[in-house]
């Protein structure tokens, strides 16, 4: 895999991956919000129509007597009460129209017969059994994005008691399903955000890698020079060969020459070494603006001999008195 790809694939998972993790966390705020505000509202819901049983149990028992020893008595006339009470239909009814979260509403008593309900197949039977509200507001944040896809009914439940002891219960059912429809505008904002964030992610991934491996084209341009290689590799070749490995490649190559250089230049040294030093006749080898850069093994036994009689010399002169010495 060429240098290249691997920066854009780097690059995008790296992206990728924070957009993907944000947008997680924004996701799991936003069904959060969905899910704690529904509840607010469906429990308002339970609660209205809480107050509507409670009036319609006050309105069909008070002209009733009942015998206090006798609760079945009381149970079969306050499921009367409810189920004749044309307010309390009223309420029910226009919870079931115009709610957006709301599946069913059933009314029970305290042995989970269903008194009233939205579904009239439901009346004068047990409860349907289903999970409360609550595990939504204490769920994680897998659980409840994983709700959008699955179609659960919640229940909210507002109970009524009498002296104590539950008596009837308003039982409010929300479906995630519906639930979703809530929130989903935000979650298709979120993945066309995500969608645009990745593509994005691509394009600044590929401005990135030329901007990366710029330097590389120009250090292969310059060992191009120095190797001198006049011509370029062949097309098929360029595209096979990642730019890392060929700027390695010339460095080595590069390296070998310069090892080669050296060899052939120590060669050369000592075989010139040698023939100076066979030579009788001094040689000496300046450059343009007069510096010795070559002086031969008898050339410098030549001035080193004249140095040594010039001290001789001078030496002898000092000694009669006829002289000084000025110099050495």
């Amino acid at each position: 895999m060429r240098l290249k790809t691997k920066l854009v694939l780097a690059i995008t998972t790296l992206v990728f991956v924070i957009s993907g993790v944000l947008s997680l966390v924004f996701v799991y705020q936003l069904v959060e919000s969905a899910v704690r505000q529904s509840y607010k509202t469906n429990r308002m819901v339970a609660d209205q129509v809480q107050l509507a049983v409670r009036n319609a149990l006050v309105t069909g028992l008070q002209d009733r007597k009942v015998d206090p020893n006798n609760p079945d008595e009381l149970r079969s006339l306050a499921a009367d009460a409810v189920r004749d009470s044309s307010a309390l239909r009223v309420v029910v009814d226009s919870v079931n129209r115009y709610s957006e979260t709301v599946y069913d509403l059933n009314i029970a008593d305290n042995q989970g017969i269903t008194l009233l309900s939205t579904n009239h197949d439901n009346e004068g039977k047990p409860l349907p059994v289903r999970p409360n509200y609550e595990e939504l507001l204490h769920a994680g944040p897998l659980k409840l994005i994983r709700q959008y896809r699955q179609a659960h009914v919640y229940e909210v439940v507002a109970p009524l008691d009498r002296n104590g002891v539950p008596f009837i219960s308003i039982h409010v059912g929300v479906r995630t399903t519906l639930l979703a429809e809530s929130y989903k505008p935000g979650l298709v904002e979120a993945g066309t955000l995500m969608a645009f964030v990745l593509g994005a992610a691509l394009l600044v991934a590929f401005l990135l890698s030329n901007l990366a491996l710029r330097p590389l084209e120009r250090i292969s341009q310059q060992l191009d020079l120095l190797t001198g290689a006049s011509e370029p590799a062949p097309a098929e070749k360029q595209r096979s060969i990642d730019m890392a490995s060929s700027v390695s490649h010339k460095i080595e190559r590069f390296g070998q020459r310069m090892k080669n250089v050296e060899e052939v230049f120590s060669a050369l040294k000592e075989n010139l070494d040698q023939i100076l030093g066979n030579l009788q006749d001094g040689i000496f080898l300046f450059t343009g603006d007069g510096r010795t850069v070559l002086v031969s093994e008898a050339a410098g036994r030549a001035i080193t001999s004249s140095i040594t009689s010039r001290r001789s010399c001078s030496c002898r002169r000092n000694s009669t008195g006829r002289l000084k010495s000025t110099s050495s």
